[in-house]
Order: structure tokens, then sequence, then C-alpha cells
């Protein structure tokens, strides 16, 4: 199996959206114990969340896109 660099930015790229959601899980995670800034940590868990949302779409989007210009060429 011959491993092109489209599918090296998708697996390096899912990683990082797999990252992004682990660290959301963990904030979510420590803000249940924390009774000062439940708010603060459960916003900052959100936009962590959003933030791999967005970056999966992107990542799944260039994913497409380089395969569709690979078959036209």
């Amino acid at each position: 199996m011959n491993f092109d660099d489209k599918y090296t930015k998708l697996i390096m790229r899912s990683m990082v959206a797999a990252y992004l959601i682990y660290l959301a899980y963990k904030i979510f995670i420590s803000s249940e114990g924390s009774t000062n800034h439940v708010v603060l940590l459960t916003i900052i868990g959100i936009i962590f969340l959003i933030a791999a949302a967005l970056f999966g779409f992107y990542m799944i989007r260039q994913f497409i896109v380089s395969r569709k210009s690979q078959k036209k060429n």
C-alpha cells in the first residue's frame, strides 16, 4: 500500500481533531470538581469541541478536494 501525501495529511489532521476532543473532555471532567470556575471551564470545553468539529469538516473537505484534483490529472 502506497501512502500518498493526502493520506498522511488526513491521518495527522484526524489526530489533531481527536486531541482537541480529548482536551475538551478533560476540561469538562475537571470542571465537575472545581467550584469556582465551572462556567468558565464549560465555555472553554465547548470552544474546544467547536474547534474540533470545524477542523474535522475542514479535514474532510481538504481530503475530498485533493482526491478530486488527483482524478482530473
